[in-house]
């Protein structure tokens, strides 16, 4: 993601509930040499999937149509906050009063 956050892709693989499907996605992704930025996956439920943000979008792209996955993605915002108590209840604010839903949520370690 980029330093001071703004829009980014995110893409959604819908995978099996199986032994393997991860390391599946991101070797086909590891191969050409794309950075997973981000990533979060619901495997136990009725439609897993893998959710992740990576360095090069094109390319990540090409990869998942030509390795057959089944994906969408779409544009989400990546915010950059300080490593401090409260913050997120400060951002969360803020997007609750421009009326911004929060459908997926991110929570990244410390530069």
């Amino acid at each position: 993601m980029e330093d001071g956050g703004g829009i980014v892709k995110q893409f959604t693989i819908f995978i099996e509930s199986k032994i393997g499907e991860l390391a599946k996605v991101s070797e086909a992704i590891g191969r050409r040499g794309i950075n997973i930025k981000a990533i979060v996956g619901e495997i136990y439920r009725v439609n897993p999937y893998i959710k992740l943000v990576t360095n090069d979008v094109q390319t990540t792209e090409k990869v998942l149509k030509n390795g057959g996955f089944d994906f969408e993605f779409k544009e989400i915002l990546s915010i950059e906050m300080p490593d401090r108590p409260g913050e997120l209840a400060k951002i969360a604010k803020q997007l609750a009063k421009a009326r911004i839903n929060v459908e997926s949520l991110y929570i990244l370690g410390q530069k």
